[in-house]
């Protein structure tokens, strides 16, 4: 099972990512962890998370916080979550 760490050291991981391929197995492993994914439903994922806020100037923009674990950090804006 994949945890923030492991995801994070793909990113740091220099030259981890160089085609689009890699950018979309990052990204389905980053929305599998979030439960953020839509092919098992949306279903954000609590334990993995700290919260998922809605930018107040700015509805169309949300962030994800991420547990004390990584220091509380939150995500660049994402403008658009999946739907079910």
């Amino acid at each position: 099972m994949i945890n923030i760490h492991s995801l994070m050291a793909s990113v740091d991981a220099q030259g981890s990512i160089k085609t689009l391929a890699d950018h979309l197995e990052f990204a389905e492993k980053f929305l599998d962890y979030t439960g953020l994914s839509k092919k098992d439903g949306l279903k954000i994922n609590q334990a993995n998370l700290q919260s998922l806020t809605v930018a107040i100037n700015n509805h169309d923009y949300y962030f994800i916080q991420f547990p004390q674990s990584v220091n509380f950090s939150l995500t660049r804006p994402i403008s658009e979550l999946p739907t079910d």
